[in-house]
């Protein structure tokens, strides 16, 4: 092979692969990343990542923001690489909790062991006597405790013991003696009382607070992945509307029969009479159309409707249309949003 023949065939290879990079380039929306991106999100939240793993779906989370403004941009290629990097970062959360909740159950066993140690060496009927709110309050937060562990929720079990352990502190003053004076013997229960009260207050405002702050990232994860969804087939649609035009508007010497053929419409010149039929409010010759109409494009519509229109425009008995002409049924599969 001589040195012309070599030189011919590697600029043909160089035409290919601008060719293929164009061909990618122009592709459409990664769809099935974003979906796959999203239920790996769902499936970590319901998890408790944001509770056993909250580094990591932090981590994840952050992807998922940039993939969804990659979306935004059309930069399709990046929201891809980033719904992947998305899904994989919250598959590692997911790993993590599995990972990390044992120990978070061994650490809530202690501690409610340790709580329920506490609550049985108590004198219950001095503690009704004196703390009968407090005392049926310390009584609810440590079965809260238990139920929680029972139902896997380590997190919220090892918290609720905790607080029983808080409050259960102040049991300890009692006074080991009855008191042979009533009167005072109630005037410090009553003083004792006020700080459990205090104490008990500044723990609903911190379990508040907690819950807010929990109820605001759940709030604010479903918001995240809702507009992500909604972004995806607002791009979706778009794509859609370039691949599948729904409109035409008619350039100068044009006629339906070359309107029809081109790609974007329907890729089939016989299929003219479809054009014409859905344009009749502006069409009263299909030989004769005008620059600057703007003519709908009929999208659905039967094989019956195809082989009328061929036969009206004329086409030969033996007329095999090209490869690529326009499909109704591929429009059809193309409109499910998935």
């Amino acid at each position: 092979m001589d040195r012309s023949r070599i030189k011919s065939f590697r600029f043909i290879i160089f035409l290919f692969s601008i060719g293929i990079s164009l061909i990618i380039g122009c592709a459409g929306p990664p769809l099935k990343q974003i979906k796959e991106m999203e239920n790996a999100m769902n499936n970590a939240y319901q998890s408790g990542a944001h509770l056993y793993a909250a580094e990591q779906f932090g981590k994840a989370k952050e992807t998922f923001a940039q993939a969804q403004q990659e979306m935004e941009r059309d930069n399709f290629g990046k929201a891809k690489s980033f719904a992947k990097q998305a899904k994989k970062e919250a598959d590692i959360a997911v790993t993590l909790v599995e990972k990390r909740k044992p120990a978070f159950a061994e650490k809530a066993k202690k501690v409610i062991s340790a709580a329920k140690e506490q609550w049985d060496g108590f004198n219950h009927t001095e503690l009704k006597r004196f703390f009968p709110e407090l005392y049926f309050f310390a009584s609810a937060l440590l079965e809260e405790a238990h139920f929680a562990y029972n139902q896997g929720d380590y997190y919220h079990a090892r918290q609720k013991a905790k607080e029983f352990i808080i409050i259960s502190e102040g049991f300890s003053k009692l006074p080991e003696k009855k008191k042979e004076s009533t009167e005072k013997e109630m005037l410090e229960a009553e003083t004792l009382k006020g700080a459990q009260n205090k104490a008990k207050e500044v723990i609903d405002a911190a379990n508040l607070e907690a819950a807010q702050m929990i109820e605001n990232a759940q709030k604010d994860a479903e918001r995240t992945i809702t507009l992500a969804k909604e972004k995806a087939e607002e791009l979706w649609l778009k794509w859609l509307e370039k691949r599948f035009p729904s409109a035409y508007q008619v350039k100068k010497g044009e006629t339906l029969l070359d309107i029809s053929a081109k790609k974007l419409v329907y890729g089939d010149p016989y299929l003219w009479p479809i054009l014409y039929k859905a344009n009749r409010d502006q069409i009263r010759d299909p030989k004769v159309i005008f620059s600057g109409q703007k003519l709908s494009i009929p999208r659905e519509f039967t094989q019956e409707e195809i082989q009328a229109a061929r036969e009206q425009a004329g086409a030969p008995s033996n007329y095999t249309p090209p490869l690529d002409t326009y499909d109704p049924s591929q429009y059809q599969k193309e409109l499910v949003f998935e």
